[in-house]
């Protein structure tokens, strides 16, 4: 397999590229002095490769939707600063209501991106959102796929709208195989206003593609009405990744799942993201602080956490 880095080759354009040779281009080693590039990191030295020691060592990212008035460039920055590991970018929107930062290939805010990553170290953990509708065509969502191997990606948030499982599976099993070209594995969320409510759905249909994964969310598993048992159930295999809520004062586990026996249900080194919004808190916080209270109240949730069988 191409290993894949985060590189400074992003200026180039098009409206379509051969996925071959992002992928190519982005195992390519770009350091630059001037611009504060880092040395290309190895896939063992990668932020997301190696198992954490213990659960308060889990890899802990950040979602976009947590800020998501922070352009991609800063989100980086600021989440380093915070010391998170990685970071989830809202690379693509669903609806017409949201603003779309603009990191198609070839523009200024994804060179500037991925300036920003080399400059910190920090490693991308997914890039979303993407739906699988009715009338979904895996060509929709290749500019989501370009833009995130050249953010060195290593998932894609799916959710579906579609109300045919069957359809649904199809769509979604063509999704994987064009994201293989990428080297970025789409994960299926479970969510409660969606067509895929449960993990016991998005498994089936993660099974009928060649090496889709499942995504789990603690405050939709309890929202879906599923248990811990039901993600002890699922193929260990099958799971990318955790997002938790997690906010200053806020009891583990509040709202969702408990939090000790879900992380003791899933793989120990499952990456665990933070996707707690609060547009309040937020303003009166500004970004850097308030991305610091999440990353140590994530922490805090973390640290009594202990794997059980």
């Amino acid at each position: 397999m191409v290993r894949r880095t985060v590189t400074a080759i992003d200026a180039d354009t098009g409206p379509k590229r051969d996925p071959h040779r992002a992928v190519q281009e982005n195992s390519m080693f770009h350091q630059s002095s001037q611009d504060g590039f880092l040395p290309e990191e190895s896939r063992s030295d990668h932020p997301l490769a190696g198992e954490p020691p213990t659960n308060e060592r889990r890899r802990l990212g950040i979602g976009h939707l947590t800020a998501l008035n922070v352009p991609p460039p800063d989100l980086v920055t600021i989440a380093a600063q915070a010391g998170f590991d990685c970071v989830g970018l809202r690379v693509a929107t669903t609806t017409g209501q949201e603003r779309r930062w603009p990191v198609d290939v070839g523009s200024p805010m994804l060179l500037e991106t991925v300036r920003r990553l080399q400059a910190t170290g920090l490693a991308v953990l997914d890039v979303e959102i993407t739906s699988l509708q009715p009338d979904t065509a895996v060509a929709d969502y290749e500019h989501v796929l370009e833009t995130g191997v050249r953010l060195g990606a290593r998932f894609l948030n799916v959710t579906c709208e579609d109300p045919d499982p069957d359809r649904a599976a199809d769509t979604f099993a063509a999704l994987v195989e064009r994201a293989k070209l990428y080297e970025i594995r789409p994960a299926l969320e479970a969510m409660p206003d969606k067509q895929v409510r449960t993990v016991e759905q998005a498994r089936r249909i993660a099974e009928r593609s060649d090496g889709g994964g499942v995504l789990l969310d603690a405050l939709h598993l309890q929202r879906c009405g599923d248990s811990v048992d039901d993600v002890r159930a699922l193929d260990p295999a099958l799971l990318t990744y955790l997002q938790i809520r997690a906010a200053p004062r806020q009891e583990p586990g509040h709202g969702a799942l408990p939090l000790a026996a879900l992380l003791g249900a899933v793989p120990d080194d499952l990456p665990v993201s933070v996707e707690a919004p609060d547009l309040d808190r937020l303003a009166e916080l500004g970004p850097q602080e308030f991305l610091r209270d999440r990353h140590d109240a994530a922490r805090a949730l973390l640290a009594p956490a202990t794997v059980t069988s």
